[in-house]
């Protein structure tokens, strides 16, 4: 079996300086999580038997977020600085949830059926992290930093594996769960433009 995510984020904020080195951020950001579990199961020797289920799930995310920054660090020329960052927001979530099931098991009737459903709900997005700019110019700046997002509220395809009705009659009776939390940490590189 396979288990992918795929995450995409986009945001656009004002930024107001509180003092030098440190600025409020208010912002509006879309956030696109996507998830996939696939397996496949083939039975050694017997190949009129076999299993495959996929179960795919998609949220869509846009809300308002408030956070900061802070200098940390910055060096006598201002070429390099050290910057701390924390966001959050409360996010509309459209959550999509879509199952496809093929089994054959002799002597039973082989099942190739599918189902889908949706659901909006409210989600929460936070995020904090670290990064080292390098100035490039005076409004363009080279970003290397490590950052950590947790959202809570979306649907997730671990969360819907035992989420299912019958497999017969067609189609097959689903109900999205969209109370799933994720968390992500890694490397970042960026450029950033500010006017």
């Amino acid at each position: 079996g396979t288990y992918d995510s795929d995450l995409h984020s986009g945001e656009l904020n004002y930024c107001l300086d509180e003092s030098p080195g440190q600025t409020w951020i208010i912002g509006l950001r879309y956030l696109n999580l996507a998830d996939e579990f696939h397996a496949d199961v083939d039975f050694a020797g017997i190949p009129t038997f076999d299993f495959d289920n996929r179960l795919e799930t998609e949220n869509h995310l846009f809300g308002l977020q408030v956070g900061a920054e802070a200098d940390l660090y910055t060096c006598r020329m201002g070429t390099y600085r050290l910057q701390g960052f924390i966001k959050a927001g409360v996010y509309g979530a459209e959550s999509e949830y879509d199952v496809q099931v093929s089994q054959v098991f002799p002597p039973f009737l082989p099942i190739n059926n599918a189902g889908s459903d949706d659901d909006s709900d409210a989600a929460f997005v936070g995020e904090t992290g670290l990064t080292l700019h390098r100035q490039l110019s005076y409004n363009t700046s080279l970003m290397l930093g490590y950052r950590i997002l947790w959202i809570d509220g979306v649907a997730l395809a671990s969360e819907q594996i035992d989420n299912k009705g019958p497999l017969n009659p067609p189609p097959i009776a689903i109900q999205v769960d969209n109370d799933g939390s994720v968390f992500f940490h890694g490397l970042s590189l960026g450029v950033e433009y500010r006017y």
